[in-house]
């Protein structure tokens, strides 16, 4: 599959000044990873540690859970169910691993909702402070420009298994995407390759029917023959027109990815290697969207 997708461009935090990220990235609606944004951040160092979210939240902190009976991949729909637990009890499903943990997912979850103080362990980067140019295709544009005074980002924190998987979707919203504990493997396209994304409900829908392809996923089957087959005759325009054009990276703790919004994007944790420290089986990422 490697002769199957591009790879992101990537820049260190330190060689990439905000002008240049404005004119090369944000002004362009062009993903980037930024390596090391974040590897100065206190979470980095703190959030790893078995016994530090529990301290700082509360180990009754009751957290809302997306379950998804079906297995590791959240659709954020009617198929999926909510269930409220404490955080030690997530944090002690993850550790435990197996079919429980998988199906459990701490997503978009509000920062302050979650615990105020977590945000002295993160910093805000100066590029969410800025806005790209009004464009009538895209309503947050359109709507930043006419704010007297832009609102701060909306900060998120996720909270996964290591198996967890977001399916293919897209944000309106700009959206820096910053990694704390583990890893991620992101897939991405462009707008221009929605009408071969195959959107429900004749393209109103940010997500696509598309969630569960193991193209996007080796876990699911990768690109192995059957599965290729497979999505071929039933989304033969993935194949052909969007498979040519995705786009990919993996990002690690301290490393951030710009996704500009309109943009899908399919996100899986990626499970460390058996002779690695699997950071009690959990994810950790912390996003900022903003217009």
């Amino acid at each position: 599959m490697s002769g199957r997708f591009r790879h992101v461009a990537s820049h260190a935090a330190s060689t990439l000044s905000v002008e240049a990220f404005a004119s090369l990235h944000l002004n362009q609606s062009v993903p980037v990873v930024i390596k090391g944004l974040a590897q100065a951040w206190p979470a980095v160092s703190l959030w790893p540690k078995p016994d530090y979210l529990c301290s700082v939240c509360g180990a009754e902190r009751a957290v809302l859970c997306e379950r998804n009976e079906r297995g590791r991949l959240f659709s954020y729909a009617s198929a999926d169910s909510s269930v409220t637990l404490p955080l030690h009890e997530v944090l002690s499903t993850y550790r435990a691993g197996g079919a429980a943990a998988e199906r459990l997912y701490v997503a978009q979850t509000p920062i302050d909702e979650l615990q105020p103080r977590l945000r002295e362990d993160i910093i805000v980067p100066p590029y969410c402070d800025l806005a790209a140019p009004a464009d009538w295709r895209k309503p947050a544009s359109l709507l930043a420009a006419m704010l007297p005074v832009r609102p701060p980002p909306d900060i998120h924190v996720w909270l996964g298994h290591t198996t967890s998987v977001s399916p293919l979707h897209f944000d309106t919203k700009h959206n820096l995407l910053a990694q704390i504990v583990g890893h991620k493997r992101v897939c991405l396209f462009a707008p221009e390759c929605s009408s071969a994304l195959y959107a429900p409900h004749g393209g109103s829908s940010n997500q696509s029917q598309l969630g569960t392809v193991g193209l996007l996923d080796p876990r699911l089957g990768g690109s192995n023959g059957t599965e290729y087959a497979r999505v071929r005759d039933q989304f033969p325009r993935f194949v052909t027109e969007a498979l040519p054009n995705m786009h990919v990276c993996e990002i690690g703790p301290g490393d951030a990815l710009y996704i500009p919004g309109g943009w899908w994007h399919h996100v899986a944790a990626i499970a460390p290697a058996p002779e690695a420290k699997n950071s009690d089986g959990c994810v950790l990422s912390v996003n900022f969207w903003w217009v």
